[in-house]
């Protein structure tokens, strides 16, 4: 079957397959370019079209304002479309033409963000301070994004964003004037608008409506005149007029599409089908996630959501929150003010990360077992707590709602833990949470009172010391200072856990709208010494610093606050939102596990009744400990009703001014991911087509075909006219009749005189439609090939 399928073309007759590959590379060394003539008004016009869509791209991006260090993102557009546009008329090797545009753009790039940078020495100048802090800074980036730490520092959202506003026009003007593409010069920036508009508020901008128009026309036009080449050998008259007329027609249809557009359904609109394409994107969304964390220095015009992150805690500045539904929960009553979703054990430059984690099985086998603990649990003083949740709309879908530590749920998970497999950090779900999943959890928190927490001493377990004593290297001598002034000298790790946490309280008021630390300065440090105020995230953080610079074992836990003023009176539930969302410190004490502390003013401290109110016993602290403190332990709570006023009205007036989610992304991301989709088939075809370019159109289809036949096993030796291959091949592909016309074209056109005529419309098309067939035929037995499901013979 297999000895007579087709044959191959050689540069003056039929030959095999690498007599046709050698035959395509002379052709191809050989044809001229022929760029748009560079000093015609056609040329001119199809310029302007091109740099309205880019600089249009360019300054949708610069509008955004998404740092304050950005430079001129439209001068570095117009700079990069102007040296693509020059380059495109060189006569020379395209990829040592493309890969020094890139170059060149890298170094206007770094020069202009050199040139804007905000150092973070304000007494550093110069040139050479700038390039030493820019490579500083870049370092400390890619150590975060390559060892999975968080970084809030835009310098290289900066440069990415200059170099991508130099490229994109630059390879956009490549695109037109070398290859006359419109696909290769618009697609890229397409993406890029509707990416950046995406984040923002609001219908889109005006800059966004130019850039649709201008594509349009620019489209329209490329089109005419790649026609018009196609036609350059030909007799045919020609209208005078004829690019004023298409022109016209262009901006009439670009018209119609734009008002299409405006009036489409929003994202909010697309309901399942939104939903769905979120379900199909989750595998790579979930290995794109991580890259957010090292961008965490960019203001999102729509809000992100706080905590959002499993494994990272950075500490930024103004943060907004959502007063959306999120969660649904059901506890007893006056029980457990904090639902933990993960605690996290590293500190460093932007925050806190969760490290060297395993899943292990939880301890509690049911949650009706578990409502009344466990022996440890009962030997540690601990409480169990059970919580039932509604997932409304979950802030992870890799993480369950726990009071305290996690003991047991009724939905099948594990728990995340640390080198111990008592250092359990998270409660993870085996299976994605869903919106509107309900399940139930059993957590325990520490029962024990002051006077036992006082007894219990500094005798540690070693996965507790060499886990969370870790502090940075370049923490500030002054905040390791202040906490042994505030501690006083005392001995007693609760003694010393309280004093920090009042002081905390009274000393730094609540603040949404804290700003950022600067680039490579300290968080903990900003705060105490900088601005002196903030939310949660920085009391905790300041919290558990400033103890284990103490020698005392502390992290970071976050999740939400449960108040009365979440209390839906008809249900008895808690209806939790993103404005209560909450981050505290925990404090390990021996014999006891982690104890919850709340350093953040305006809203209560923990209560701390005594295990016998709970039933647990509990024996009397020791007598020989020191309690001289005891004055201070029983004030605890009592703080100033003022200072907690201020506090919770700095709060609400935070929350107030909050901006809620919207539901576009799911539709941006599905036009994003259609484009994406789009330019890689486009990419994929040009690929096909490019090395076949410069052949006339019935030798391209020709040698297309052997190509194909030869991946499809169907490949013939070179002693064979191309009639006699294409009846050979037709017969194997049922196609004899499209693959005779396609060999008696090929057959015209190369051996029917110097200047062969090129076909007119009506057969052009019957050869584009034969060719069409032929391929499909081809690639189907290639496949059947590849799947084994052909026997074919040798």
């Amino acid at each position: 079957r297999g000895g007579r399928g087709g044959a191959a073309v050689t540069a003056g007759a039929v030959a095999g397959g690498g007599a046709l590959r050698r035959g395509l590379a002379d052709l191809l060394e050989s044809a001229p370019q022929r760029p748009i003539a560079p000093g015609a008004w056609e040329g001119l016009l199809t310029f302007a079209l091109l740099a309205a869509s880019q600089l249009a791209f360019a300054t949708s991006i610069a509008r955004a304002d998404w740092v304050n260090e950005m430079p001129s993102l439209t001068a570095a557009a117009a700079l990069g479309l102007v040296a693509g546009s020059a380059l495109a008329r060189v006569r020379a090797h395209a990829a040592p033409l493309l890969l020094a545009s890139l170059g060149l753009g890298l170094a206007v790039a770094t020069g202009m963000v050199l040139h804007t940078m905000r150092l973070a020495d304000p007494l550093a100048s110069g040139a050479a301070a700038r390039w030493l802090e820019l490579w500083a800074r870049m370092g400390d980036w890619a150590s975060a994004l390559v060892f999975g730490g968080v970084s809030a520092d835009p310098l290289p959202f900066v440069l990415l964003m200059t170099f991508v506003a130099w490229t994109l026009p630059c390879l956009s003007g490549w695109a037109v004037f070398r290859w006359r593409n419109p696909w290769l010069a618009l697609a890229p920036a397409g993406v890029a608008i509707l990416t950046n508009i995406s984040y923002l508020p609001g219908q889109p901008s005006i800059e966004f409506i130019l850039f649709l128009f201008a594509a349009i026309l620019l489209f329209t036009r490329l089109q005419l005149l790649r026609t018009l080449l196609r036609w350059s050998g030909s007799r045919a008259a020609l209208p005078p007029l004829l690019s004023f007329e298409v022109l016209h027609a262009g901006a009439w249809i670009a018209v119609a599409l734009i008002l299409a557009a405006w009036i489409a359904p929003a994202g909010g609109e697309a309901g399942v089908l939104s939903s769905s394409w979120e379900r199909a994107l989750r595998p790579i969304t979930d290995r794109a996630e991580r890259f957010g964390v090292v961008f965490l220095g960019i203001d999102s015009k729509r809000g992100q959501l706080i905590h959002h992150f499993d494994g990272a805690l950075p500490l930024q500045g103004r943060v907004t929150l959502g007063d959306e539904p999120m969660y649904r929960v059901t506890l007893p009553a006056g029980d457990a003010p904090h639902l933990r979703t993960t605690a996290f054990d590293e500190y460093g430059l932007f925050g806190w990360r969760l490290t060297g984690t395993a899943r292990d099985p939880l301890p509690g086998a049911t949650i009706e077992a578990a409502r009344y603990g466990v022996p440890e649990t009962r030997e540690q003083l601990r409480r169990p707590v059970v919580a039932e949740v509604e997932a409304v709309a979950p802030l992870s879908e890799r993480r369950l709602l726990t009071a305290g530590e996690p003991l047991a749920a009724d939905v099948a998970a594990s728990a995340v833990t640390g080198p111990s497999p008592d250092d359990v950090a998270a409660l993870r779900p085996d299976e994605r949470l869903r919106a509107g999943q309900s399940y139930a959890t059993v957590g325990t928190v520490s029962a024990a009172d002051a006077e036992i927490l006082v007894a219990a001493g500094r005798d540690y377990p070693s996965w507790v010391t060499e886990r969370y004593l870790q502090l940075p290297g370049g923490l500030p001598q002054r905040v390791r200072d202040q906490a042994a002034e505030i501690a006083g000298g005392t001995a007693v790790p609760y003694v010393a856990a309280f004093r920090v946490e009042r002081w905390l309280r009274a000393n730094y008021p609540f603040d949404l709208r804290a700003p950022s630390p600067p680039p490579r300065r300290d968080p903990v440090d900003h705060f105490l010494f900088g601005t002196r105020r903030g939310f949660f995230d920085h009391h905790a953080s300041a919290m558990a610093v400033m103890m284990r610079t103490l020698g005392v074992p502390a992290r970071v836990a976050v999740g939400f606050f449960v108040g009365d003023h979440a209390l839906d009176e008809e249900t008895g539930a808690y209806v939790l939102t993103e404005r209560d969302s909450w981050a505290w410190p925990e404090v390990y004490f021996p014999g006891l596990g982690w104890v919850e502390f709340n350093p953040t003013p305006g809203r209560d401290t923990i209560s701390r009744p005594g295990p016998q109110v709970f039933g647990l016993g509990g024996d009397d602290p020791d007598p020989l400990v020191d309690t001289s403190d005891e004055l201070l332990i029983e004030a605890e709570g009592l703080l100033d009703s003022g200072e907690e006023e201020l506090a919770a009205s700095a709060a609400g007036s935070g929350a107030e001014a909050a901006a809620g989610r919207d539901w576009t992304a799911p539709l941006l991301w599905t036009l994003g991911a259609a484009l994406a989709l789009a330019a890689a088939v486009l990419i994929g075809n040009l690929a096909w087509m490019w090395p076949y370019r410069r052949l006339a159109p019935a030798t391209a289809h020709w040698a297309r075909v052997q190509h194909l036949a030869g991946w499809a096993g169907l490949g013939g030796g070179p002693d064979r006219t191309p009639l006699e291959a294409a009846s050979a091949l037709g017969r194997e592909i049922e196609s004899g009749e499209q693959a005779e016309r396609l060999a008696r074209a090929f057959t015209r056109e190369r051996y029917g005189g110097a200047a062969p005529a090129a076909p007119d419309g009506g057969e052009a098309g019957r050869l584009d439609r034969a060719y069409r067939r032929i391929r499909n035929r081809l690639l189907r037995e290639t496949l059947l090939r590849r799947l084994g499901l052909r026997r074919l013979a040798s």
